[in-house]
């Protein structure tokens, strides 16, 4: 996993007011982070596959829910 992506996911579990840009205006959200374009999709997409295919630990990309709104949901939590 890229610096700048094990940067985003360290942040992202600290972070509440970025996960909530990430998921409201991700554009402005990942601004300034140097990210490939398939690293910038698999964040976009919550997809936990393409996250662990990037070295996102599994555990973490179960994180995913928590910062990109999944269809049906209504609620924005970490899973501890």
């Amino acid at each position: 996993m890229s610096a700048t992506m094990t940067a985003i996911i360290e942040r992202l579990s600290s972070d509440a007011t970025f996960r909530e840009q990430l998921q409201s205006n991700p554009d402005a959200a990942l601004k300034g982070y140097d990210l490939t374009t398939e690293e910038r999709a698999a964040l976009m997409s919550g997809d936990a596959g393409r996250l662990e295919a990037l070295g996102v630990d599994t555990r973490v990309s179960k994180l995913q829910d928590s910062w990109i709104e999944q269809p049906g949901s209504s609620t924005t939590e970490i899973a501890g």
